[in-house]
């Protein structure tokens, strides 16, 4: 009897511990308010595809339908007029402003209206390729009726043309005065900018581009076409420049001094920029600006060889070359290169030893260290401001903290197990999965999502599980505060049950569902928002608004091994 007591007094003991390990958080006074955003109504169903989030996530955005012919557009609990159809661009956030717009067909004739902030422009038997400029303050769109085109800018219509094709040349200007698009009259191809049409007609027009600071454009024109050859040249500032077989994207340098781009001529290739040719060769790749503008670089093939030029000084030759970018300051530069069957990276002119693969060449922030992963026949390793780390069967992509003093990927260290590399040492366990890595702004906090089974995974923070003891069926991604002080995601504890964790405690309210990739919204230090389903039976969705007592904090700091 005795023994019978004993044992059934240790099992209700591991009960509670077992227990305690999955309950809410009672000992701290989270603040948690939900407010009502929008119901589904229950006679409908949701296009998932739809559902758009305001950039500020408090606004939500979605269509319904009852049948093939009945949509409506939702915005929050606002409902709009029945439609026949609604254009699956849309409806659309502005980011800056969270202004909606969409574009719905009222029969299956069309009578398309295109809606902006609830205004409803003219009616249109088509319309299509909405876009807002890049403050937000503005949009355009092209409508159709009949066999014409017209663009709409603001909600006001513009003349009619013959047709208006869209493919890169439909755009604002950065600072968003300006709005070009070409029109297709009878005579041929022009552009028009700012309602304003340009005199010169060509057989077509493609890749408007506007400098970065909105005062010049230019596009490619082509002047003849024949069954074997056709002519094209850049126009710049209405200006004519040489004429090319053919025209690759037009670059302009991040100051908006100069234009480049590669092009065909006789059979041959030459780089242009401002107008002048370089030395013409086998082929040349498309030029790219230093994003200080100091610098330009492109690459070329000459006699079977292949090289990478910065301001028209030739680097080593190679077979192929790949990969091509400056570090963020401007100051460097590096590329992937093959030769006989081997690859190698070079970093400022300097060649590294050869491998059989490399991937995932990056510059650190700050520019001054730089990272890449490397494959021979004996496994994988990542090279660290060129030293190798250590041998690997498989390894993934390398992080840098935004501090760019630490560096972390993933390893297969045990078997099928990956293991987390930090600074080339393992931190933490090992896990059948890892996810991407996240660190706090401050860098330092490390976290990342581990597969510990099939259906269960874990977060880990400063390679401690959080909360400890605890898998979830879905994790969500992790969320870090401004201050680095805490860290917030959703987990799926079953099926219809979803909790937010705050700093390892699981709070006790219960939510129906997360879509995927839902962000939190850190608004300060100790203040969070986000947007959640409830009630499966009659789905809502909701606003979460979390403040964090004081007390409470990440308890860990990532030491490096």
């Amino acid at each position: 009897m005795r023994l019978r007591f004993v044992l059934f007094a240790l099992f209700i003991i591991i009960l509670l511990q077992f227990s305690n390990a999955f309950c809410e958080d009672n000992k701290h006074d989270f603040s948690v308010k939900t407010k009502l955003l929008s119901t589904i109504p229950q006679n409908a169903d949701i296009v998932d595809t739809s559902i758009k989030f305001s950039s500020d996530y408090k606004n939500i955005t979605y269509v319904t339908f009852t049948d093939k012919t009945h949509k409506f557009i939702h915005l929050n609990n606002k409902t709009s007029p029945v439609y026949y159809a609604v254009h699956p661009s849309t409806p659309i956030f502005e980011p800056e402003t969270n202004k909606l717009a969409y574009i719905a067909y009222k029969n299956k004739d069309g009578n398309a209206t295109v809606t902006v902030d609830g205004v409803s422009g003219p009616v249109f038997d088509s319309a299509d390729n909405f876009i807002f400029s890049n403050d937000g303050m503005r949009y355009a769109y092209r409508g159709v009726k009949k066999d014409q085109q017209c663009t709409v800018i603001d909600g006001k219509p513009g003349p009619l043309f013959k047709g208006i094709p869209i493919k890169n040349n439909f755009k604002f200007s950065p600072d968003s005065k300006h709005f070009a698009y070409v029109a297709l009259k009878e005579n041929g191809c022009v552009l028009v900018l700012d309602g304003q049409e340009d005199d010169q007609a060509f057989n077509f027009i493609t890749g408007v581009t506007f400098s970065f600071d909105s005062k010049h454009i230019a596009y490619k024109a082509r002047v003849k076409k024949s069954r074997v050859r056709e002519s094209w040249r850049v126009v710049s500032d209405v200006v004519n420049e040489n004429s090319y077989d053919k025209i690759f994207d037009l670059v302009y340098s991040y100051d908006s001094k100069n234009l480049a781009y590669a092009a065909i001529k006789n059979e041959k290739m030459v780089i242009v920029v401002n107008g002048q040719e370089k030395d013409s060769q086998d082929m040349y790749g498309l030029p790219v600006f230093s994003l200080d503008s100091q610098k330009l670089a492109y690459s070329y093939m000459n006699k079977k060889k292949a090289y990478v030029a910065i301001n028209d000084k030739r680097g080593p030759g190679f077979d192929t070359l790949y990969t091509f970018f400056f570090s963020p300051d401007s100051s460097r530069y590096a590329y992937i290169a093959k030769k006989n069957d081997e690859i190698y990276c070079v970093i400022d002119g300097e060649v590294s030893d050869a491998f059989l693969d490399i991937a995932a060449l990056k510059f650190s922030p700050n520019s001054a260290r730089y990272v890449y992963s490397s494959s021979t026949d004996k496994g994988s390793k990542i090279i660290i401001d060129g030293v190798p780390g250590n041998n690997y069967p498989s390894i993934g992509d390398a992080y840098f903290s935004p501090d760019s003093k630490h560096v972390v990927y993933r390893a297969v260290t045990k078997g099928v197990k990956w293991g987390t590399i930090l600074n080339g040492k393992q931190l933490g366990k090992n896990y059948f999965a890892i996810s991407p890595y996240y660190f706090s702004a401050d860098s330092r906090h490390l976290a990342f999502r581990g597969m510990v089974d099939m259906d269960k995974s874990v977060l880990i923070l400063d390679g401690i599980e959080l909360p400890k003891d605890r898998a979830f069926t879905i994790l969500g991604d992790p969320w870090f505060s401004p201050d680095g002080n805490h860290i917030a995601f959703h987990a799926r504890i079953k099926e219809n049950s979803w909790k937010l964790i705050v700093d390892g405690h699981v709070l006790n309210e219960t939510y129906g569902g997360f879509i995927k990739d839902t962000p939190i919204i850190f608004d300060s230090n100790n203040h969070f928002h986000t947007i959640a389903l409830r009630n499966p039976e009659n789905p809502e969705f909701i606003t979460i608004d979390v403040d964090i007592p004081d007390a409470v904090k990440i308890k860990t700091e990532l030491k490096t091994p």
